[in-house]
């Protein structure tokens, strides 16, 4: 089992204290429960609610488009816009029109990629 710890506390516990599995523990100042998706990067551990990881996932491909928006437009236009022009929101209504264009047509690029992929999953193997 991979494990992944920042410093380790001796506890004492009960002579009768028995082991268990899928209960809910503490983790620094986290509490995991059972089904809990964990992510571990450099940064530290995530921990996210079963409930939760669509709207997680869904939010992080809209980050990751609207930093690439954001570094192309700083990469090439250079000139053209500020960092609060581009950062957050685009305030001009030009700009975020084109920002929400830009997020639409990745968004359905990404949802065209994921339900291919899901089709040939689902395809049985080849018997021939």
């Amino acid at each position: 089992m991979g494990a992944y710890y920042r410093a380790f506390i001796p506890r004492r516990f009960p002579r009768n204290y028995d082991h268990r599995i899928n209960v809910p523990v503490r983790i620094g100042q986290a509490t995991v429960l059972p089904g809990d998706v964990v992510f571990g990067d450099r940064e530290g551990v995530y921990f996210v609610p079963p409930h939760l990881v669509e709207k997680v996932l869904t939010t992080a491909d809209t980050t990751h488009i609207h930093d690439e928006w954001t570094q192309d437009k700083f990469l090439h236009e250079t000139s053209k816009y500020k960092s609060s022009d581009v950062y957050g929101s685009p305030r001009d209504p030009a700009l975020r029109a084109e920002y929400q264009e830009y997020l639409k047509k990745k968004l359905d690029e990404l949802h065209k990629k994921e339900a291919a992929s899901n089709v040939r999953q689902a395809l049985p193997p080849n018997t021939t």
